[in-house]
């Protein structure tokens, strides 16, 4: 489909897939959260769920992620911006690939490796969220948190 949607408020599962346009979700528990879009923008606050798959062709993300433990995140964009923020005081283990890096969190005590990705965890927990970030074309930035 086409336009916008907007969902308030969603406890459960939450698939969208729309062709074009914005997916916005002010808050989403539950768990699992999945959205594709080709052209358009996916945007969502308080994002507290299990796994998350989000993809977008050309176009941004922005999130605020409250991960869980043993939690599964892969945000991507193929020609865009990811915007992060983590929330909460999980453990968090982050991986991220971009053309280019805003501000990482320091709490994360970021690195970059060899191949030019950066990676970064807060807590301990041999159960920490796995965090993937990946924009082929644009920025990653993760907010302090």
């Amino acid at each position: 489909g086409f336009g916008r949607r907007r969902v308030d408020r969603v406890a459960g599962v939450m698939e969208a897939r729309p062709v074009e346009g914005t997916v916005s979700v002010p808050q989403l528990r539950g768990n699992g959260f999945a959205a594709t879009i080709y052209h358009g923008n996916i945007t969502g606050r308080d994002v507290a769920t299990r796994e998350a798959i989000v993809s977008v062709a050309e176009g941004d993300v922005q999130l605020s992620l409250m991960p869980v433990l043993g939690g599964h995140y892969l945000i991507s964009s193929g020609r865009g911006n990811l915007s992060i923020e983590i929330v909460g005081e999980r453990a968090v283990a982050l991986k991220a690939r971009a053309k280019s890096f805003g501000s990482i969190a320091k709490r994360l005590r970021p690195k970059t490796t060899s191949r030019g990705e950066v990676v970064g965890a807060w807590g301990r927990s041999a159960r920490a969220a796995d965090v993937q970030l990946v924009a082929l074309e644009g920025n990653v930035t993760v907010a302090e948190f």
